[in-house]
């Protein structure tokens, strides 16, 4: 399965303020890479949403952290059908 993730404006803006901790863009790209690699982490939501609750290292022992919601939008997509492996969907 291809995943992409994508970071709407809204998120961007408010990581933007988290900026001053180190850490916080390496947390995310490894966040990106586990989304990757299994899109459905999380406490499930409903409706393919789920919640992930991130934890800044750099706040040290801080409560609270981040929360970030994740939408999967699937799709089908059927190979041509001159291909050994099309399959019907």
């Amino acid at each position: 399965m291809k995943v992409i993730v994508r970071v709407t404006k809204s998120f961007k803006r408010q990581a933007s303020l988290y900026e001053e901790y180190s850490l916080l863009r390496n947390e995310l790209s490894i966040l990106e890479n586990n989304l990757i690699e299994n899109p459905r982490i999380g406490k499930p939501l409903g409706l393919n949403s789920h919640k992930i609750r991130l934890s800044v290292k750099a706040k040290g022992r801080q409560k609270g952290g981040l929360r970030v919601i994740t939408h999967l939008d699937t799709e089908i997509v059927r190979s041509h059908k001159g291909c050994k492996d099309w399959e019907r969907s």
